[in-house]
């Protein structure tokens, strides 16, 4: 029959021990033998209530170590009047971002002009409005990451991948492409270019196809078109004949992309020569508020016209 823990006078559980083991525990731990007391149980059938024994004297055990309390406060409820207190979240948008130094764009007026990737009877000839300061710089056209140009031309069909800025040159062997501006002057944005500026890049571009005779050529941008059109009412004007109207030439309500129709259909035209088709792309600068979606669509029928001339030509067949 097992023994039933003894209890104190007040009926709680009691740790037998003797006076030996108070002695070896006191040694072990100070700390335990300086805020332990021990009872002493009388045997059983004694009436004599239990004995307190004597804590260890000095000579006994170390000097006893100070308890330390550990006292927790509970948290201060969030009200109207703390929660201006609360320190908010450090943001990511606050945090400085470490950026390497950009390389100094030297002045537009000294940086040179882009070289024109151009051969003769190419499929098409690219127009642009004039080279941006990182194109000028880099010596590349449409180098700047923002500009779809490079993107566009893979998507529609022109090219059978995307190619690089660096690779401008290789458009003409490669591809029967051609590229180049009607003004060769670079800015930061086509605002800072004068209208004379634009009227002059119309006539010199006009002897351009004249002289390389393109089958297709591609405005890149209706700021392009509308400036060349304002030249050639202007030389119209000066030879003495009526002016383009809005409904032949497809300007402000009734303008659209793509091809053009009417007298507005062909540009440098000559004798013995109808002269090269022309089409109306978007403009494939990041500023540009077209959706790309749009963009795509306008393009997709000049890549379509690429390919299938490709094919009949027997040239510049790429997989």
């Amino acid at each position: 029959m097992s023994k039933r823990a003894p209890k104190s006078d007040r009926g709680f559980p009691v740790k037998l021990s003797n006076s030996s083991t108070a002695k070896s525990s006191a040694a072990e731990s100070s700390s335990s033998a300086a805020s332990r007391v021990e009872v002493r149980i009388p045997k059983a059938g004694s009436d004599s209530p239990p004995q307190h024994l004597p804590r260890p004297s000095n000579s006994e055990s170390a000097s006893p170590a100070p308890i330390r309390a550990e006292i927790r406060i509970p948290a201060r409820p969030v009200t109207a009047s703390t929660r201006i207190l609360q320190p908010s979240p450090t943001r990511l948008s606050s945090v400085p971002i470490a950026r390497l130094p950009r390389e100094p764009t030297p002045p537009a007026n000294e940086l040179p002009p882009l070289t024109d990737a151009i051969a003769p009877n190419l499929l098409v000839l690219f127009v642009g409005h004039n080279p941006g300061l990182k194109s000028s710089q880099k010596g590349h056209a449409y180098s700047s990451p923002s500009n779809w140009f490079w993107r566009l031309l893979h998507k529609s069909g022109c090219t059978p991948y995307k190619l690089m800025p660096e690779e401008d040159q290789t458009l003409p062997s490669q591809f029967g492409l051609g590229n180049t501006n009607i003004v060769a002057r670079p800015t930061r944005s086509t605002s800072k270019l004068d209208k004379s500026e634009f009227l002059e890049g119309a006539a010199i571009l006009e002897e351009k196809i004249r002289r390389f005779r393109p089958e297709v050529v591609c405005l890149v941008g209706k700021g392009i078109w509308d400036s060349i059109c304002e030249a050639k009412n202007i030389e119209r004007q000066r030879r003495g004949l009526r002016k383009w109207t809005a409904k032949n030439k497809h300007m402000g309500a009734d303008f659209r992309h793509g091809w053009q129709v009417g007298e507005a259909r062909t540009l440098g035209s000559t004798e013995g020569w109808d002269g090269a088709k022309t089409f109306v792309a978007t403009s494939t600068s990041g500023l540009e508020r077209t959706p790309k979606e749009r963009k795509l669509e306008i393009w997709a029928p000049l890549g379509e016209f690429v390919q299938r001339r490709r094919r009949e030509r027997g040239e510049w067949l790429v997989d």
